[in-house]
């Protein structure tokens, strides 16, 4: 496996992320979602795309 290399983000820009890299926000206050909701959402994004990037924080460790 290669060693990862480090990476300096600039805010503003754009990145194409690696999903398995994400980690849901612990303090998150909706602890409950609704799995057709999600399954609808998941159709939507498949058929016509995000509409808008989604916005991600580097966490504590990175």
């Amino acid at each position: 496996m290669a060693a990862s290399i480090p990476v300096t983000y600039e805010k503003g820009k754009l990145y194409d992320l690696n999903i398995a890299d994400l980690q849901p926000d612990s303090d998150q206050p909706r602890k409950y979602f609704d799995e057709q909701a999600l399954a609808e959402l998941k159709a939507s994004i498949e058929k016509l795309g995000a509409l808008q990037p989604v916005l991600v924080r580097l966490g504590t460790g990175v």
